[in-house]
């Protein structure tokens, strides 16, 4: 048996790894980006950009092949130690029956399981180096297109060129891309594809053990592991629902359920799946169990408080694991900026922000803070004193747009904070006459937020910039070039209304597309509003 914690801590060594390459390739682009010139006609710098882009796949490659060359004893050593682990426990189940399991190196199956594990995972990592680079690159090319253009428009400096397109590459770290069981693409950050690979990779292999392992014991029954926070869904997907449970693999036993059938093991959404801490055990009848049915529903009802209001332990760990995200984001964008030659005073200030944030999240919730997740190697002591230091500059000089993380109703109102960009062809079913993609939110709106929805905007306002880039619909609203957008933020199963007011060539120059007000809603008015509302656009 794997616990959960053994499961959740195994990634740790290659998640530091990767991070560190990470940090290297970003640094690496940056400083790309800050030597470009941007003023040179389109057909030149196509022809430059073509050659940037292919010497930057070749190093972008080099890193990670190097990577992955390290990678494949640690991947050996996991899988190894996971497989002894799992069995160890399991065996002594056995012995205490009156069995006697022969050791690993005396079972043919096991070993040949081990080294399929094995196998398998080194090739969800190969597979992970190849698919890195070319997003990577591709997000290279994506970078250097918004700065050229920017600075060609003549509404950007050069200098504000470079920092625009350092800043939302840092802002998204280097992706990966995966497909999903139906063929649908799926991209994710490389902390995220990283973990997954090794949970997955090494979970999946312990699990074929110790089935293969119940086949010469003769043992049909198996007991589930159970945590708290464990995820919540619908049918195999409801990981809370069959966790900690009793089952017969054969489905011959009619005590109990069938094992596959009610935990969905063996596909993506179940036990052993993607990212699943779930494992399983061997069971005899009679034998007290790791999980009594109080046990698992005192489980279930178990919840924290953070600012007044009570949430299960598992939208807890969500919204941790989007605080830890910021956390990585503004560090990455710390050292982009710097690789770049450009000022990192906000994205320290934004740093120190989101640390404090974490802790104070903590505290109040009793979740432990979890420092191995907001690590990013290659961001050292030197480097965290540079951050504090200019934070304090941030703090002393009052820069309110910096630091509206935290919102002060008597502070601020006249900024401009930037929040991300618009797909103008998504938002023509609005208005046709849309001139920029860029999306802002003045300090006025915040306070309004603040005011009307208490606490929403300081915890939320980080999906701002997936909210208006990647909408759930786009609704008809009551005044002319404005959206109404409602869209799900899967981390937290939470359901947000935001009205966008966008820019059109009848409004005073520069102005930008503007969220004019934000909130968290519940299911019935996220219904109410599709039944009320017309229906402009339906993200496929």
């Amino acid at each position: 048996m794997l616990t959960p914690e053994y499961l959740a801590a195994a990634p740790d060594t290659l998640v530091q790894l990767y991070s560190a390459a990470e940090l290297d390739i970003l640094c690496n682009i940056a400083r790309r980006i800050s030597r470009y010139d941007f003023f040179i006609p389109a057909a030149a710098w196509q022809v430059r950009k073509l050659q940037a882009m292919g010497l930057c796949y070749e190093e972008i490659m080099s890193i990670l092949s190097q990577l992955t060359r390290r990678s494949r004893p640690e991947i050996e050593r996991l899988v190894k130690e996971a497989g002894i682990e799992t069995l160890r426990a399991d065996d002594a189940v056995y012995k205490r029956h009156g069995l006697n399991p022969p050791p690993i190196g005396a079972a043919p199956e096991l070993q040949r399981i081990l080294r399929s594990g094995i196998a398998r995972t080194e090739g969800l990592f190969e597979n992970l180096t190849r698919t890195t680079a070319q997003t990577a690159t591709q997000q290279f090319e994506h970078a250097l297109d918004r700065a050229w253009m920017q600075a060609q428009s003549g509404a950007f400096s050069y200098t504000e060129a470079i920092r625009n397109a350092v800043r939302a590459l840092a802002g998204q770290g280097i992706r990966s891309v995966s497909y999903a069981g139906n063929g649908r693409k799926r991209t994710e950050t490389l902390e995220v594809a990283v973990r997954r690979a090794v949970i997955t990779g090494i979970n999946q292999t312990a699990l074929q053990m110790q089935l293969a392992r119940a086949d010469e014991m003769g043992c049909d029954l198996v007991e589930v592991t159970a945590h708290v926070g464990a995820r919540t869904g619908e049918g195999i997907a409801n990981h809370a629902g069959w966790q900690g449970k009793v089952y017969s693999r054969s489905g011959a036993n009619p005590k109990y359920p069938h094992f596959a059938t009610a935990t969905g093991y063996g596909t993506g959404a179940g036990l052993g799946g993607w990212n699943c801490r779930h494992s399983a055990y061997a069971y005899f009848e009679g034998d007290p169990r790791a999980y009594t049915d109080e046990h698992l529903r005192e489980m279930e009802k178990e919840t924290v408080t953070y600012n007044g209001k009570k949430m299960s332990v598992y939208d807890a760990t969500q919204r941790q694991r989007a605080i830890e995200r910021q956390i990585r984001r503004w560090k990455r964008e710390f050292k982009a900026l710097e690789a770049a030659g450009q000022d990192p005073h906000e994205a320290a200030a934004k740093l120190r922000k989101w640390q404090s944030i974490e802790k104070d999240f903590a505290a109040q919730t009793g979740l432990k803070r979890q420092s191995e997740r907001t690590t990013v190697y290659g961001f050292g002591r030197e480097t965290a004193v540079r951050v504090i230091n200019a934070a304090k500059t941030v703090e002393n000089r009052g820069d309110s747009a910096i630091m509206a993380t935290n919102v002060n109703k008597n502070s601020g109102a006249q900024s401009v904070n930037p929040v991300g960009k618009i797909s103008i062809e998504k938002y023509k079913c609005v208005s046709a006459d849309i001139t920029t993609d860029e999306v802002v939110i003045t300090g006025k709106q915040i306070q309004h937020i603040a005011e009307r929805h208490p606490n929403d905007y300081e915890r939320f306002s980080m999906y701002f910039s997936q909210i208006v880039a990647e909408p759930d619909y786009i609704l008809e609203a009551n005044k002319p070039y404005t959206a109404v957008i409602l869209k799900e933020i899967e981390d937290h199963g939470e359901v947000f209304k935001t009205v966008l007011r966008l820019a059109v060539s009848s409004d005073e120059p520069n102005r930008k597309n503007s969220i004019i007000t934000f909130m968290r809603i519940d299911r019935k008015d996220f219904e109410r509003l599709l039944r009320n509302k017309a229906i402009l656009y339906k993200r496929e």
